[in-house]
This record gives C-alpha cells, structure tokens and sequence, in this order.
C-alpha cells in the first residue's frame, strides 16, 4: 500500500504479481494536480489542471505519457492530444497522452485578437516559444522539457499556490495554422 491511497486486492498472476486491472490506485502524476473547469475566459477552453497543494518552483508536475506512434502516422489520429518528441535513435514520434498532462491549457490569446500579417511573422522568427501574447491577466507557471530518451516532462516555472490553474505555452508552431487561418477569415470578410 502506497501511503493509503490505494490497496493491492489479493488476484495475482502466477508470478505473485498484481496486474494494473486488479489495484485500486491512483496515476502519481495526481498526487498534487487535479482536472476542474478551466479559468480562461473562452467557450473553448474546456477543463484544465490545478495545483491541489503549493508547488515549489522546477517542481516535477507531470510525464506527458501515452503510446508513441511515428509521426508519419499521427494524421490518423485526428487532433487527439498529441506531443511531438525524438526516439534516441533519432525516429520522430507523436505521443498521444492519455494523462493528466493532456489537460493542461495554453493561456496564449488565440480566441480574444486577430493578429495582423506583421505580427505572425514576428511570431514566427522570434527566438522563444512563449512569443503570442496571453490572456489578460494570464501568465505561464509551466514548462516542458524533452528529455534524450524522448520523455516529455513538466515543470513549474515559479511556485504555484493551491488552487492555482497551471499553463504552459504548446509553442507558436502549434498556434500558426489556426492564426493564420483567422488572419485570412478576417482579410475575406473585410473585402465583401
């Protein structure tokens, strides 16, 4: 038993041990985040990931971890959420996550503003991810490192106190097309 929150019922294989269908348990990455509506102030933002207890800054707070599939392969799978990431051996894969990393937003303004054809380009040759502008209000506690072995992790950027929603900026590359397809939408429309 792991500090009570959860209790290895007596079915085990063969071997002696327990098989994930037969324990009562929790994902670690839960420990201290938890899943409720999301605070950004858009119809789309769903749920999103807050922190149960205060956080201390470069703390550890979840594996973006799923099946890997190769990248080649990732447009049969709609826009399920998907990481990019490099095998060690150098083989480009999407992971699909299925934990609570999934959850966490992005509180990048892509909703609230049109941006102008200037701007797209400065997002697109600046030097930092973080580069599209937040929600008013909103900023990034949050960030993402890819490890050798192609693990995605995340981390707290500042402390974060309970009951804090956690952001972490999925990078200007995965914000571009939906952009620039709202910067044409507005270009048509204000032709007619």
């Amino acid at each position: 038993m792991c500090g009570g929150l959860g209790t290895v019922q007596e079915e085990t294989i063969s071997s002696g041990e327990a098989t994930a269908d037969k324990i009562d348990a929790i994902d670690s990455d839960k420990f201290s985040l938890y899943v409720a509506e999301s605070s950004l102030p858009t119809e789309y933002a769903g749920n999103g990931v807050w922190a149960k207890f205060d956080l201390p800054v470069n703390e550890l707070l979840c594996e973006y971890r799923g099946p890997a599939i190769l990248e080649s392969a990732a447009a049969e799978y709609g826009s399920q959420n998907k990481f990019k990431t490099t095998a060690p051996d150098g083989t480009n894969l999407n992971i699909i996550c299925d934990s609570i990393c999934s959850v966490i937003n992005d509180c990048a303004n892509i909703v609230g503003d049109t941006y102008s054809g200037e701007d797209l380009f400065r997002f697109k040759t600046a030097d930092r991810e973080d580069i599209i502008p937040t929600y008013d209000g909103f900023s990034y506690n949050a960030h993402f490192v890819k490890t050798a072995l192609g693990k995605i992790l995340l981390y707290s950027t500042i402390p974060i106190k309970a009951d804090t929603e956690i952001f972490f900026p999925y990078g200007r590359w995965y914000w571009m097309n939906e952009l620039e397809s709202r910067l044409q939408e507005a270009t048509e429309q204000s032709k007619k």
